[in-house]
């Protein structure tokens, strides 16, 4: 069974064409299970039996989730403590959206079919998160722990000051790298 665009091929080529695909990324725990236990294959399709306004979006909600930035989803594991993996995947059912502008993530989804499409390595990852603006690997890198070999490349590609701070902090564990911030003085 493969996807080929937006048609999925099936064993005994019995064809079904999918309007609403949307490529996207899951994080799992090492096994690649999700947060409540289920364990999911690279290359297969997996499918909840719900009508459409059945899927709700949320921890108490129904339906697969995933997000549209790999960096998003990582909101819902702590990569920092754990070992994760990071799926890429094609939502291929009913999907709804969801946007937590008060936090700052955005296209945010939830769907009833999801075909787990590649298992990312390392090297993939590090090198989707090189090619994103200063504010996307901010989030990757407070969810995400990095080697110190992933630490330098991003360094020398983002010289910045703020990214400096955000890998001391969260990778190097230097908690008082914000203390020195100079105070305003009023007269």
């Amino acid at each position: 069974m493969k996807i080929d665009n937006d048609i999925l091929i099936c064993n005994d080529n019995q064809k079904e064409d999918y309007k609403n695909i949307i490529l996207g990324y899951k994080v799992l725990n090492n096994d690649l299970s999700n947060r409540y236990g289920f364990k999911f294959k690279e290359g297969k399709i997996y499918e909840v039996d719900v009508t459409y306004q059945d899927i709700v979006f949320g921890n108490d909600g129904y339906g697969i989730h995933f997000t549209e930035r790999l960096e998003d989803g990582l909101r819902y594991f702590d990569g920092l403590k754990q070992k994760i993996n990071i799926v890429q995947v094609q939502a291929l059912g009913d999907i709804k959206s969801y946007y937590d502008e008060y936090y700052g993530y955005y296209d945010l989804y939830v769907t009833s079919k999801i075909y787990i499409k590649h298992i990312l390595s390392r090297e993939e990852i590090i090198n989707y998160i090189l090619n994103t603006d200063e504010d996307r690997l901010i989030r990757f890198i407070k969810g995400f722990r990095l080697e110190d070999k992933e630490i330098n490349i991003i360094q020398e590609v983002f010289k910045s000051e703020s990214i400096d701070k955000v890998i001391r902090y969260y990778q190097k564990n230097e908690k008082d790298v914000y203390n020195n911030i100079k105070k305003l003085v009023y007269k």
